[in-house]
């Protein structure tokens, strides 16, 4: 009889374990990955020459999870079309480039997670255009800032983002090339 208790006591032991380890929420990762896409709206003077563009992007959050602060690491790809070419096809305007930002989490725990983010920009820019047989192009490269707020929430089993940004770009002859990207992302 002592034969069949023990092994009893054994399962017993190991379903009760078992099912207080399932219980347990998992912490969240420190690390988290998304990608976004959305719009990239001309603001300031480049509002009266662009066209409503588009951004595409990824990015890493690092955060240690019992604090609301964070780091955010994005590389994004925008384009914008001019509104008037004079004569010019394919006239635009494309920027690869960067943001290296801090992030404040607000409401964290809940289904929808708020959040603050700002912090320096970089950016390629290409302009480039096409006139009958003669196409040209020219690049600069300048930093900017960046700032803006979004939310985390769950769609389904997935866990979006919607974030608006302001990103003011400083541009030779003491202009600036201001953009207000607006992107959905998927963060994994």
């Amino acid at each position: 009889m002592k034969k069949g208790i023990i092994p009893l006591l054994s399962i017993v032991a190991l379903a009760t374990m078992a099912s207080a380890a399932a219980g347990q929420k998992q912490a969240p990762s420190p690390v988290k990955f998304d990608v976004f896409a959305g719009v990239a709206l001309p603001h300031g003077d480049g509002s009266d020459v662009m066209k409503t563009g588009y951004t595409v992007g990824g990015g890493l959050d690092v955060r240690d999870p019992k604090t609301p602060f964070g780091l955010r690491a994005e590389l994004l790809y925008s384009g914008l079309d001019m509104k008037d070419s004079n004569g010019a096809v394919d006239q635009g305007m494309t920027d690869f480039g960067g943001n290296g930002n801090a992030v404040f989490w607000i409401g964290t725990g809940a289904p929808v997670t708020g959040y603050l983010t700002g912090g320096p920009s970089y950016a390629h820019l290409t302009y480039s255009g096409t006139t009958g047989q003669f196409s040209g192009y020219t690049i600069q490269n300048h930093w900017g800032v960046n700032y803006g707020a979004g939310i985390e929430f769950p769609l389904g089993s997935l866990s979006t983002r919607l974030d608006v940004r302001y990103r003011e770009i400083s541009m030779d002859g003491g202009g600036t090339f201001e953009t207000i990207p607006i992107t959905f992302g998927i963060t994994f």
